[in-house]
Order: C-alpha cells, then structure tokens, then sequence
C-alpha cells in the first residue's frame, strides 16, 4: 500500500512537471523574432513570416522592385493560392526586363497557375538571357513540363476514387 502510493505521488508530479514544460513550449505566441531580419527569414526558407515582413516593408515603400519579386516568390513557396504571386512578379519584370530569375519566377507562377503558354514565353525569355548552362537546362526542363501539362489538360483521364472500406 505504501509502494502503490509512492508510486502514485511520483506519477503525479511527473505528469505535473510534463504538464509545465508543454504549456511553456507551446503556450509562446508564435511571430518573428524580433532580431530576425526578413532577409534572413527568407533565406531560412519561412517564406510566410517573410511575406508579412515583405508586405510591411512594401506599405512604407510601394515602389520597391525588391520587395515586389520578394513577395512574389513568397507566394509561390507557401501553401496558398499560387496565382497571387503573378501580379507581383509581373510587375517586377515589366519594370525590370533584365532581372531573369524574376523571368524564371513568373515563368514558375504562370506554370503552376496553369498558364502554360505564358509560362513557356517566359522560359524563353530567361534562356535568351540566362549565361549559364545550368539554368538554361532548368528552364529547358521546365518548358518540359509545361508542355507534358498541356497535353495531360489536353487528355484528361476519367478517374474515380471508390473507397474499398474501414481499416
């Protein structure tokens, strides 16, 4: 009986001490750093964090091509509507006309909006610019896909799901 509530009392304060450490883990608001700087939010890959920082930068500077492709590229990286970045980008390139990853990055929204012709031109763009191999091969591949796209829209597969059961 006194094993039973030793162990009892050991129990609790364990569950209490768990208790503690998960409400001070997870009971923290989640936001930025305030020491972090949205630069470095990017290149860590919090591309949401990023936006919003990108978004209230552009509110104090409306013109800033930077912050523009910056939140572009934001949007196409986050779980969201892809399509919002193509506004941004857009005007980034036509601002901008030698800024070829912004050429590649409209190339990429256009692509994954399913604007496969638009996506293309743009891929085109960028291998008439591009100097390097590599990306000219990336963008090759891309025109790649935007064409297997076109083809798979083209065709469409009648598919149905049927659920088979309960586990």
């Amino acid at each position: 009986l006194v094993i039973l509530s030793i162990m009892r009392f050991q129990f609790t304060l364990l569950i209490l001490f768990l208790n503690m450490g998960l409400s001070n883990t997870f009971g923290q608001e989640v936001g930025i750093d305030e020491t972090v700087t949205t630069k470095e939010l990017f290149k860590s890959g919090n591309y949401r964090g990023a936006l919003r920082e990108y978004e209230l930068k552009l509110t104090k500077d409306p013109g800033n091509l930077e912050y523009k492709h910056k939140i572009g590229v934001c949007h196409l990286y986050i779980n969201d509507d892809k399509t919002k970045s193509i506004p941004y980008l857009k005007e980034v390139v036509e601002n901008d006309p030698l800024n070829i990853q912004a050429i590649f990055d409209l190339g990429r929204a256009y692509h994954l909006a399913l604007d496969f012709d638009n996506a293309i031109g743009q891929f085109e763009t960028f291998i008439e610019q591009a100097s390097e191999e590599l990306e000219k091969e990336n963008a090759e591949r891309q025109i790649e896909m935007c064409n297997n796209g076109k083809t798979l829209i083209k065709y469409p597969l009648d598919v149905t799901f049927e659920n088979l059961g309960r586990f």
